[in-house]
């Protein structure tokens, strides 16, 4: 008897336990929201500072991307996935689809390993806020994100002549998506503290999580096939 209402109370004490970390991490978020937003900038102009076309290449990396997988799959292979009632859609779509975020995340992953140990100098002044490292790195990556959608969003307005009320969705899923990937990017930070060769690791989970992962082939493909 006693057994059902022992697991009932410690489901509902993670319950909470999970919600009061999420209330720290919104806290946390609003009140470094401003440095976390400069650092952030600051990080991407820096990617591409003494160029010469400086941070054009913010959009003009992710437009050659969508470019090239464009001609790619649908002029020289001619990928024939896709256009059914199942999947109405042509294959390059669902390829970036899943591409495009597991890109977001792989960058965010990286750099997360390398938050708090590249960032030394600044980890040595008492009165700055560490847990803001991880977060900046997100936010730019989430930034490269969105112009990846933006212009997949364009392709499908043009290729389809329509705008499924799906796409509605996306800022929630890219809310849902930056929460795991702070989540992700706190416990890469802190191991990468003690195990140096976390970027490593992070490299080659990034690699062979692109084929792991329904990202290169849709899951009802690979079904068919």
């Amino acid at each position: 008897m006693m057994e059902p209402v022992v697991r009932v109370a410690r489901s509902l004490l993670n319950v909470s336990s999970h919600f009061h970390a999420f209330r720290e991490l919104v806290e946390l978020l609003t009140r470094h929201r401003h440095l976390m937003t400069e650092m952030a900038k600051r990080e991407i102009s820096d990617r591409y500072s003494g160029q010469f076309f400086g941070t054009f290449w913010a959009v003009g990396h992710p437009l050659t991307m969508i470019a090239v997988y464009i001609f790619i799959f649908n002029v020289v292979f001619k990928t024939r996935i896709g256009g059914t009632a199942d999947m109405p859609l042509d294959y390059t779509v669902y390829l970036l689809s899943g591409l495009i975020p597991w890109l977001a995340f792989q960058e965010s992953m990286s750099k997360a390993s390398l938050a708090v140990v590249g960032n030394a100098n600044l980890v040595k002044q008492v009165i700055f806020p560490i847990e803001a490292l991880p977060v900046k790195s997100v936010l730019a990556s989430l930034v490269t994100q969105c112009v990846f959608l933006a212009a997949l969003t364009i392709y499908v307005v043009v290729t389809q002549r329509v705008l499924m009320w799906t796409y509605l969705l996306l800022p929630a899923l890219i809310v849902v998506q930056a929460l795991a990937m702070i989540g992700v990017s706190y416990v890469l930070s802190a191991v990468g503290v003690y195990v140096r060769d976390t970027k490593d690791f992070v490299q080659v989970f990034s690699l062979v999580g692109v084929y792991l992962m329904p990202t290169v082939l849709p899951i009802a493909a690979r079904g068919a096939t």
